[in-house]
């Protein structure tokens, strides 16, 4: 589900002008979606996920950067700006 009352997505138009497809396709954020249904199913309500642990993904993603950026640095005390 989107939220359409956004400026950058105005006017909303219906009838003959009908234009909430393109609005959508050529306006649209991903900050404007407020919920996601997958096959029948909730996964995203109030722009919150509901199934994954948010805070978890980030704390893991933060250790993995951590990790990459550790085993570059032999690359680039030999020169290397990687």
């Amino acid at each position: 589900m989107i939220d359409l009352k956004k400026l950058h997505l105005s006017p909303v138009l219906f009838g003959e002008f009908f234009n909430i497809i393109p609005n959508i396709v050529y306006a649209a954020q991903g900050s404007d979606v407020d919920t996601v249904i997958v096959d029948g199913k909730i996964v995203m309500e109030d722009r919150k996920l509901k199934n994954v642990n948010e805070d978890e993904v980030i704390d893991l993603h933060t250790k993995i950067a951590k990790e990459v950026l550790e085993r570059r640095k032999p690359f680039r005390s030999q020169g290397l700006n990687l």
